[in-house]
């Protein structure tokens, strides 16, 4: 049989085509090698990058991106909202927003939540916490509320005996405040109160002090590996 001289020219090139796959099977596979290497490390952060990896090369070859990735994403999409809640906020400077491994993060100074030795909320409190409510809500994480003081102990006016009990009954305001009017479901949230324990710096001026007095909202990530 004779071939045509385009027909020749058409196969003889089939061997590129060929190739040109081969060397992408080859990189696809070097490329999940690498990301399972790093996901057998025990780091976090290293398996987080080996699922992103793994998530890219899923979306480059049409599929979808890993829970793993979709589960961070939307986590730090709702960071970014809470940010943009408080940015133009006159509480802006009463409201640190931060994230690590195992949290989302909202750090609250106490003055704008209680007075000096009460755990009832001021008005500004239920402000601040309907703006994180908003976020909250749509999310299915867990909720963990900290209370934290500084190392002055209650006066004898104060009705609270320590300030353990003080930052006890301060979570405690704030998970009733969110379930009762803020409608997120109560079996998401818990509470602690740590006093005086878990100062942020040493209690050795007002402005430190004044640091250390403060409510944690954690948002919990959600376990993925």
């Amino acid at each position: 049989m004779h071939l045509e001289p385009e027909q020749e020219e058409s196969n003889e090139g089939m061997w590129a085509i060929t190739y040109g796959d081969l060397m992408s099977y080859l990189m696809i596979f070097f490329l999940f090698l690498y990301a399972f290497a790093i996901q057998s490390q025990s780091s976090s952060v290293a398996k987080e990058q080996a699922q992103e990896t793994l998530s890219e090369i899923q979306k480059a070859f049409g599929g979808e991106e890993t829970q793993v990735v979709k589960k961070r994403r939307e986590e730090n999409e709702s960071l970014e909202a809470l940010k943009d809640t408080f940015v133009s906020s006159d509480t802006t400077r009463a409201v640190e927003i931060d994230s690590d491994e195992r949290f989302l993060k909202l750090t609250l100074k106490d003055k704008i939540m209680f007075q000096p030795c009460e755990a009832m909320l001021n008005d500004d409190a239920k402000k601040v916490l309907h703006g994180f409510a908003i976020v909250a809500k749509e999310m299915p994480n867990d909720i963990i509320v900290e209370g934290h003081t500084d190392n002055m102990p209650p006066g004898r006016k104060c009705p609270f005996a320590s300030n353990w009990i003080l930052s006890m009954a301060r979570a405690y305001s704030i998970i009733k405040y969110l379930g009762d009017d803020e409608g997120i479901d109560p079996s998401r949230m818990s509470g602690v109160g740590y006093g005086e324990y878990r100062p942020l710096v040493p209690n050795d001026s007002a402005e430190n002090m004044s640091r250390n007095r403060r409510i944690q909202i954690n948002i919990v990530r959600q376990q993925v590996f």
